[in-house]
């Protein structure tokens, strides 16, 4: 029988995500003014704008996990908009999933480090150690308990709550 959960990890649109779309809106203003009277300093106003839409993005990333039948995939989803996919692999690839600063972590090589949750979370963080292809690589990312449930039914010997 074939599971399926899907687990959205929130992120909250913080201060400096909020006083930035403004300053955002207020150079879009500026630049719209501005590149009729003084077209240079209109330019640099777009070009400030510009600059902080790439910046204001960073800032409200929400992070998606679903688990099919022993797949994981772990997606982006910047400002609610647009998804990413951050990375897909088995069950069966993974090396360990623990908690973060678990003992069970110490002896294990690690690879390439991902991180897959909110900057701002105050929640308890876990960490994938995936061979894939050869390739050692860290996933970090905030799991429930149901997710981790269905890891663990499907690998119990790699998985440790």
């Amino acid at each position: 029988m074939d599971k399926y959960y899907e687990q959205l990890t929130p992120a909250y649109k913080s201060k400096s995500y909020n006083l930035l779309k403004y300053i955002f809106y207020v150079m879009i203003a500026f630049s719209a003014f501005t590149i009729l009277i003084v077209p240079p300093l209109g330019i640099i106003f777009v070009l400030l704008a510009v600059l902080l839409y790439f910046i204001k993005q960073t800032c409200y990333v929400e992070y998606e996990y679903t688990f099919t039948s022993g797949d994981v995939d772990m997606d982006k989803i910047i400002e609610a908009k647009k998804r990413k996919r951050i990375i897909s692999f088995n069950m069966a690839d993974i090396e360990i999933l623990a908690p973060k600063g678990s003992s069970f972590l110490n002896d294990v090589h690690r690879g390439k480090e991902i991180s897959a949750y909110p900057k701002d979370t105050d929640r308890k963080i876990y960490t994938v150690i995936l061979s894939k292809n050869s390739l050692m690589q860290e996933i970090s990312f905030i799991p429930d308990e149901e997710f981790i449930n269905l890891c663990f039914r499907s690998n119990p010997k790699n998985v440790k709550k």
